[in-house]
């Protein structure tokens, strides 16, 4: 990230699974979280997660909902992250 803010780089969205980003997330990287909730179900016991990987045990990222758009039969939920433990 500092190569890319060397170049004028400040702001990056990442897509990906559980691993990304949850990779991110321990990395500290995140800023902003955006959620789209779909008219879909889909489930079961080894269905991924928003945030796979080792998992959080402490220090459990802050979010704050900032806004909320309906897109069709679905939400974006747009959260704000703070500092992990951040009370």
């Amino acid at each position: 990230l500092d190569r890319l803010a060397d170049r004028g780089v400040d702001r990056l969205m990442v897509e990906g699974g559980g691993e990304v980003i949850f990779s991110c997330f321990e990395a500290g990287v995140v800023d902003e979280l955006h959620v789209y909730v779909g008219s879909l179900v889909i489930g079961g016991r080894d269905a991924p997660t928003l945030a796979d990987g080792a998992g959080f045990t402490e220090g459990f990222p802050e979010l704050t909902l900032a806004e909320t758009e309906r897109l069709d039969d679905g939400v974006v939920l747009s959260y704000e992250v703070g500092d992990a433990g951040e009370s």
